[in-house]
């Protein structure tokens, strides 16, 4: 008799916790408080045609309103326990060319150059600089939603932003200006508002998550495919930082010193998370270290 006893008792409280169990649920939450809600306005029309309303009037009007408020929370506990997910963008084919390895331009490879080997004519540092440079800029096309990557380089004597490397999906004219003898002398956009705040931010990011709505994107169509969907842009070296290594080691400012931003370009909207974001901000930050110091890292 007792182990049938506590055979009921179980089943009873498996009943009971699964009734719970549908009350409290989103959908369960949800029927009831549209239930509650259609309860509490037919019982109103049913006391609003009766004769007696001026009697009771004022007590069920405060049972009502009680009534609803109740009737309304369930309904709002039933909503937030709702898993909404919001609609991802869609993904756009690039246009232009995949290029699986680093592709530089004359300043580019001034710049690395300079950078790597402070004046003294050594090819192996180069190299090492190149390859640390390749291994960066693949592992941020692999790792998160950009598929172009592109280090934009200040040149002080044109005053404009010029390519310096880039690799991933870009667009014809930037392979063919790649295959000029020179780009120093060239100013690939007449203007660059977005990017001339890194002439004196430090170390704040840009994220462009919906580039095509914005007027801006002119200034990028010269080195990104014409489609890119968002872009995030990442100061490697500003103009306030060299300033402020050189004051605090003492030293003058170098010539071969510059401004410079790694440019992300993703074919899908808003597809930058924070994490995303965060990690490419390691990475940008470790470019000019892998530049002046390849052979430490």
């Amino acid at each position: 008799l007792p182990s049938k006893a506590s055979g009921d008792e179980a089943t009873i409280s498996n009943a009971l916790d699964y009734i719970l169990g549908v009350i409290l649920s989103d959908v369960g939450s949800i029927v009831l408080g549209t239930i509650g809600l259609v309860i509490c306005v037919a019982n109103r029309l049913i006391w609003s045609s009766s004769e007696d309303i001026a009697d009771v009037i004022g007590p069920q009007s405060r049972a009502d309103l009680l009534a609803v408020f109740s009737c309304i929370a369930i309904l709002v506990n039933g909503v937030s326990k709702l898993d909404v997910t919001s609609a991802l963008a869609e993904t756009v084919v690039l246009e232009g060319y995949d290029e699986e390895d680093i592709k530089y331009t004359d300043v580019g490879e001034t710049w690395l150059f300079a950078g790597a080997t402070e004046g003294i004519s050594s090819q192996p540092i180069f190299a090492k600089a190149k390859e640390r440079f390749q291994w960066a800029l693949r592992s941020i096309l692999l790792c998160t939603p950009a598929k172009s990557a592109v280090t934009m380089i200040y040149n002080n004597d044109t005053s404009s932003w010029i390519p310096g490397m880039f690799t991933g999906v870009v667009p014809e004219t930037l392979l063919r200006l790649q295959q000029q003898a020179t780009m120093r002398q060239s100013k690939m956009s007449p203007s660059t508002p977005i990017l001339d705040r890194f002439l004196v931010t430090t170390s704040k990011e840009s994220y462009l998550p919906s580039l095509q709505t914005l007027p801006g994107k002119v200034e990028f169509l010269s080195y990104l495919p014409q489609n890119t969907q968002s872009v995030l842009i990442l100061p490697i070296i500003t103009n306030a930082g060299i300033m402020n290594t050189a004051e605090s080691n003492n030293i003058e400012k170098k010539a071969n010193d510059t401004a410079a931003v790694l440019v992300l370009g993703s074919p899908t909207a808003k597809s930058f998370t924070p994490r995303d974001i965060a990690w490419c901000q390691v990475i940008a930050s470790r470019l000019d270290k892998f530049r002046l110091r390849p052979m430490l890292f």
